[in-house]
């Protein structure tokens, strides 16, 4: 199921982040949040390295005998 946020929610989200940290502190805390996903990113990339396509590490399987 496929989450969308509308414009309603997105401005709510924003007011209720400058009623949270102020709006001194906002910038701040998006580039820290951006260093985090940055980070989180790299870190998903080193563990495991895109294949070249989908499925190839997977052995292929052959379908057996109908089941009765």
């Amino acid at each position: 199921m496929p989450i969308g946020f509308g414009a309603g929610e997105v401005i709510f989200v924003l007011i209720l982040v400058l009623v949270i940290f102020g709006a001194g502190r906002v910038p701040n805390v998006l580039t820290q949040m951006g260093r985090g996903v940055r980070s989180f990113r790299e870190e998903t990339a080193a563990v495991s390295p895109p294949s070249s396509a989908p499925g190839a590490d997977r052995p292929e399987v052959r379908p057996g005998p109908p089941v009765r």
